[in-house]
């Protein structure tokens, strides 16, 4: 998984930036075409993490580190 890239910032999609491990797992593995995010990295990651919306357990915001909140311990990922 790779944090904070934009569409423009993949060399498998033809950008000028370098990026060799992501376009050999893109040519390799699974990349997403149609996955979309929220503006905040709490509720992606967690999406990603269980194939679920972010609002089905309360997960629209950002966890700060004095949260006492997260994924149920009983979340499948």
């Amino acid at each position: 998984m790779a944090d904070d890239l934009g569409v423009g910032d993949l060399g498998f999609l033809g950008s000028d930036i370098q990026t060799p491990e992501i376009d050999r797992l893109a040519a390799r593995g699974v990349w997403l075409d149609r996955f979309y995010t929220e503006p905040l990295c709490t509720p992606t990651r967690a999406a990603l993490l269980t194939g679920r919306y972010p609002f089905r357990y309360g997960l629209q915001t950002l966890i700060r580190p004095w949260s006492t909140h997260g994924l149920p311990p009983e979340e499948r990922t």
